[in-house]
């Protein structure tokens, strides 16, 4: 079960529904009816870190899986979760030719895994509300981002307003080929796109694929901290987050931004790794702080 920030609910997945539960007296009520085993909400799409089997053998073993990628709004009155379609998936038999159990006959293990040139499972996110038990779907442009991958999503890290009316997400588009910083009105499922940026032959968020994208908001919802190789440098850019407007470029220069650290609201200060510009061997990295306007950049870790 996903717990809420306040621990008085908790959602599951059951047969493709997601279900809420009070945690003082046990009460149950479905937030969706219209899911399905391979159509359903907060379900594991077979083909996820290549552990669809696994993931079956533990629930068979009495193990429950939390809904996947699945998460409570700060003030718990929210729950987030996608709904997976693989129901167009053919199923990619597992020959267990040994099996564990010391059994001699070979055990098929089916798993809906697409090939090279298939249609791969689709993803679409949905909000609910707790006190109401209403749901909306959440209008992002489906067709522009990227499709589901083994070990990827298209959303790749989300922030919440201070009132909890909004939902901010930077997202990965199409073959990688472009990033967004979208803002969300949970209540209506209205999307807003903030910042829309295209590069080839790859739209990095990070000098790393997978390190986490170096975005951010000020807890404030004014400013957005977003990287990009634009200038063919990985460097930092400042954002207003109401008009999308780009204000000023905060690093630049021949050497490459590494990973943010962290920011200091109060002095609209950012912390972050960088390598190259102190000379020496450019995988070292250094710390840094810099301000909002790109101004007092200083080398912490000399």
């Amino acid at each position: 079960m996903q717990i809420s920030p306040d621990r008085k609910w908790a959602v599951e997945t059951r047969d493709g529904n997601l279900w809420l539960r009070d945690m003082a007296n046990g009460q149950e009520r479905a937030l969706a009816q219209d899911g399905e085993p391979n159509f359903g909400y907060g379900i594991w799409f077979d083909e996820w870190m290549a552990a669809g089997i696994p993931r079956q053998q533990a629930i068979l073993n009495g193990h429950q899986l939390l809904p996947f990628e699945t998460y409570w709004s700060p003030d718990s009155n929210t729950v987030i979760a996608p709904r997976i379609d693989q129901r167009d998936v053919a199923e990619y038999p597992f020959v267990e030719s040994a099996p564990v159990d010391g059994s001699f006959r070979p055990i098929v293990h089916p798993s809906r895994i697409p090939l090279v040139g298939e249609k791969p499972p689709t993803l679409e996110w949905f909000a609910f509300d707790v006190p109401s038990g209403k749901s909306r779907r959440l209008e992002f442009p489906y067709s522009k981002l990227l499709i589901l991958q083994l070990d990827f999503l298209a959303v790749r890290k989300t922030w919440w307003s201070p009132d909890n009316k909004h939902l901010f997400a930077v997202t990965y588009g199409e073959n990688l080929e472009s990033a967004f910083f979208f803002d969300v009105e949970v209540a209506t499922g209205n999307v807003r796109t903030v910042i829309e940026e295209h590069m080839l032959p790859r739209m990095d968020l990070n000098s790393t694929s997978h390190n986490p994208p170096n975005v951010r908001l000020s807890r404030d919802a004014k400013y957005v901290i977003w990287f990009s190789q634009r200038d063919g440098w990985g460097h930092l850019y400042l954002y207003d987050c109401q008009t999308g407007k780009l204000l000023n470029q905060i690093t630049k220069g021949p050497w490459l931004v590494r990973d943010i650290m962290g920011m200091d609201e109060e002095r609209h200060r950012i912390y972050f790794t960088g390598g190259g510009r102190e000379g020496g061997k450019p995988y070292y990295r250094h710390l840094y702080r810099v301000d909002f306007d790109g101004s007092h950049l200083t080398l912490l870790s000399p």
